[in-house]
């Protein structure tokens, strides 16, 4: 996608088959213009089916986990927009917090920042900036939020998150579920401590749910607005007329004009008789 690369590599006609993975995230930007530019047949593959958030109920809140703030995710609207949240989020460390955190309560973890994807493996390794202390026999990393904008939404795995939080809005119901989904790894919570005699015991907590803070009513839009039966409506043929623009091809039917590799391959059999 560079610089429209393969508009200058590649013609319409090159390939017969483009199968795209992930393909919930390949239906917009520039990565669906790369879909449409040829006029092979698409596959897309994905493992978030749109029927998945049919006929599902709200999540109920329960009480949260009794220590600091548990790890938490928050999802912003641009780069610019998770800068400002991470500031502010420090100086809300600040002031419940007074000398705890160097600005490192928060921190903004996008395609901008350097090191960032190492930082998301820090942030599930739980050592990203330190270890706290704040609670002894309790070890988590000292940063207890990471603000992104889309570099956290798939495939990303940080079982102990407790918080997710959306303050932007989301535009398809895959996007929804990869996001939630988040959230929803197992993870047991493990407490060293010593008891009145001295010995250390460890104590578990298993994870039994997670929080969503929705700014945007997503949840509310794609759970019981979206129509997940809408059939979606194929762009018209280009005709010569002016209309959808000139020359092109019928979507409906597609003829390969390149030579079949096998036939230049193919000799004559020759074929032999015994007497």
């Amino acid at each position: 996608m560079f610089d429209n690369k393969y508009r200058y590599e590649f013609i319409l006609t090159d390939f017969d088959l483009i199968i795209s993975d992930e393909s919930h995230r390949s239906i917009s930007g520039n990565t669906r213009a790369v879909i449409e530019y040829f006029y092979g047949y698409k596959l897309g593959l994905t493992a978030t089916q749109k029927d998945y958030l049919k006929g599902v109920d709200p999540d109920k809140v329960k009480e949260n986990d009794p220590r600091e703030i548990e790890q938490t995710i928050v999802f912003a609207v641009s780069q610019n927009h998770a800068r400002k949240l991470t500031k502010i989020l420090n100086e809300f460390a600040e002031q419940l917090y007074p000398n705890k955190y160097n600005s490192d309560f928060a921190v903004q973890l996008t395609s901008q920042v350097g090191e960032a994807q190492q930082m998301t493996i820090d942030f599930t390794e739980n050592h990203l900036n330190g270890k706290t202390t704040w609670l002894e026999g309790y070890k988590t990393c000292k940063t207890r939020i990471c603000v992104t904008v889309g570099m956290m939404t798939t495939g990303y795995d940080c079982p102990d998150l407790l918080n997710l939080c959306m303050m932007r809005p989301v535009f398809s119901p895959a996007d929804l579920v990869q996001i939630k989904g988040r959230g929803t790894r197992k993870h047991n919570f493990e407490f060293k401590f010593k008891n009145e005699l001295e010995e250390e015991e460890i104590k578990q907590h298993e994870k039994e749910f997670f929080k969503l803070f929705d700014f945007f009513a997503n949840c509310e839009y794609f759970e019981e607005k979206f129509d997940y039966d809408e059939k979606l409506k194929l762009p018209k043929p280009k005709t010569g007329n002016g209309e959808g623009g000139g020359g092109g091809v019928d979507i409906d039917k597609y003829t390969s004009f390149r030579p079949d590799p096998k036939v230049k391959h193919t000799t004559p059999t020759s074929i032999l008789s015994f007497e």
